[in-house]
């Protein structure tokens, strides 16, 4: 009998595993309604592939709406720093040469950077403004004075919404995985059953889902299940919300999480840190990971795949620093 490695790689994208799997399903459900092709395998397989198809769907639109909300909240805080920015430069007009205005209404310092800061310097501002609302000789500026409270309300309803999303998309890529593994494992039960039947050779080289690829010759051979202690691939470090940082990388099915490591450097200093005996964090299941760390340091951060508390191989070190205003 021909040599059966038909579990698709797990490295496919989601596009081409949806398209073979579904091609799997056409094919198996097509064969002749006997027992010797364990019919009883059947039952909900094409339940198994319309869920993936549906779960990978409502992933990439939660990736979207992700995307969507960061980029609101960004321009949000573009816009107020902004609104700040031009209210500093139009105050010193009233009395040029006398910056003693900007004191007044607590702008006096430099607009920070930082989304939490700048949140805190409008929310002063704004409070410094109101026993002066009203008042004449402000009246040229009273728009832009008034407007400081709706554009902080607005950043800060827009980072609500951007930890919504950011966690929808978490829980839409937790179910997608969930619905491929259960794809892989019927397939799985499909071919070890075909294994242990006396089929002729043909059976399975006459059709590209008994192939060693899964199709046509050119994606990589199966990694097995153990292959749970290789290191995570698509390890990613980025920058968040004020000092926050997302740990992001792919979680192998059959492994029980990801341990992040974390150490600290001097800020600027490019000597990697020694990773650290234990982890920071222990057994993640749902990713990305967002934590906050410390300004004014070089964060060294490093992951593995843990299963019944063994690690396997890290991925890593990435670091991350934050330089504070």
């Amino acid at each position: 009998m021909a040599d059966i490695k038909a579990r698709i790689p797990k490295e496919l994208s989601d596009e081409k595993y949806d398209e073979w799997f579904t091609g799997f399903v056409t094919w198996y459900l097509a064969l002749p309604d006997t027992p010797e092709y364990c019919n009883w395998l059947r039952d909900g397989l094409q339940d198994l592939d319309d869920d993936y198809f549906a779960k990978r769907i409502a992933a990439q639109q939660a990736d979207d709406a992700q995307m969507d909300a960061s980029a609101a909240w960004r321009s949000s805080v573009k816009a107020l720093r902004l609104l700040l920015i031009k209210l500093r430069i139009s105050l010193l007009s009233l009395v040029p040469g006398d910056d003693s205005v900007l004191h007044l209404f607590r702008l006096d310092k430099e607009v920070p950077e930082d989304p939490d800061k700048l949140i805190d310097y409008a929310t002063i501002a704004d409070l410094a403004w109101q026993p002066h609302a009203g008042e004449a000789e402000y009246e040229v500026f009273e728009d832009r004075l008034n407007n400081i409270a709706p554009f902080c309300d607005d950043v800060k309803a827009k980072r609500i919404a951007m930890r919504q999303a950011i966690t929808a998309y978490s829980h839409a890529t937790d179910e997608k995985t969930a619905a491929r593994e259960a794809c892989n494992t019927r397939e799985r039960a499909i071919f070890s059953f075909f294994r242990g039947e006396d089929l002729p050779d043909g059976f399975w080289t006459d059709s590209q889902w008994g192939l060693p690829s899964g199709g046509d010759g050119e994606e990589p051979g199966p990694e097995p299940p153990e292959n749970w202690d290789e290191a995570p691939t698509g390890f990613t470090v980025t920058k968040s919300i004020g000092n926050s940082i997302e740990i992001n990388c792919v979680k192998h099915p059959d492994a029980d999480g990801i341990n992040v490591y974390h150490a600290e450097g001097p800020f600027g200093d490019d000597t990697v840190q020694p990773r650290p005996g234990s982890p920071a964090w222990e057994a993640i299941e749902a990713l990305p990971l967002m934590v906050d760390v410390a300004y004014n340091k070089r964060h060294w951060l490093w992951v593995c795949a843990v299963k019944d508390g063994v690690e396997g191989d890290f991925a890593g070190p990435l670091w991350v620093e934050f330089k504070e205003e």
